[in-house]
């Protein structure tokens, strides 16, 4: 059961991620109409609360709001989401958030990443992104995945295996680039 404090805590958390820590409530009604992504993460905190607490009628209604946002926004983070506080979606289209994904906290979303389920015998399950972590444009993970805290996921790459903590990659499939980056350098 989620309490109705930690809802407000969570939603001024992400706001904060946007506007900083010392946002007037002027800049928090001017975030909760231009920016497309906090108004979908916002829907999405409301509907999974009142999914957790049972609230039939209540969800009915949020369920109902996030639909259309989600439409009309192209942002789809499913009501059974474990997201963290700090949660940013910068850019509005084609993100999609599948199932029992399971987001840490002050993780950074750009437009065009899928995360969700695999059913393969190999990596069944859904991703788990940890702590501080970027997924850049176009990144996909499907499966039973981990990110590490602190890592990014650059653009257009597709996530087969467990990511390290403190690391850069990229590619399809994902490689660090790091250790490249060190021999271009080192040479």
């Amino acid at each position: 059961m989620i309490e109705r404090d930690n809802l407000t805590m969570l939603i001024r958390s992400d706001a904060e991620r946007w506007l900083g820590k010392d946002y007037k409530f002027g800049d928090l009604f001017k975030l909760r109409i231009t920016r497309p992504g906090f108004i979908c993460i916002r829907r999405y905190r409301i509907v999974h609360y009142h999914k957790v607490n049972k609230h039939l009628i209540r969800y009915s209604l949020s369920y109902w709001l996030w639909g259309r946002a989600s439409i009309k926004f192209g942002i789809s983070i499913a009501p059974d989401v474990i997201a963290g506080k700090g949660l940013m979606v910068i850019h509005y289209g084609g993100v999609f958030i599948n199932g029992c994904t399971i987001l840490g906290n002050n993780i950074t979303i750009y437009n065009g990443v899928m995360l969700g389920e695999s059913r393969g015998k190999s990596c069944a399950g859904f991703p788990k992104i940890c702590d501080d972590s970027v997924l850049y444009p176009g990144v996909k993970i499907f499966g039973g995945i981990t990110v590490g805290c602190r890592s990014q996921i650059l653009t257009n790459s597709v996530v087969i295996k467990d990511i390290p903590d403190d690391s850069i990659e990229s590619g399809v499939p994902c490689q660090p680039i790091r250790k490249h980056l060190d021999n271009y350098f080192n040479n």
